[in-house]
């Protein structure tokens, strides 16, 4: 049975800081996933970690809502 990683490249997610973004890369950094994302809040693209970060994934229905 294979497991679904939490996050994939083309996801949309929230940072409590960056504001919303779209995933361009995933890799695994220990316990962790390291995202390279696309901030549009500031056009700059960012790598973060999704859980020392709280990087929280978009439902379809809040895409675009701020």
């Amino acid at each position: 049975m294979r497991v679904e990683a939490p996050f994939k490249v083309g996801d949309r997610v929230r940072h409590p800081v960056f504001g919303d973004g779209l995933i361009l890369e995933v890799s695994p950094r220990g316990e962790d996933l390291a995202l390279r994302v696309s901030f549009s809040k500031d056009g700059v693209q960012r790598k973060v970690l999704a859980k020392a970060s709280r990087v929280e994934k978009l439902a379809a229905s809040e895409e675009g809502r701020r």
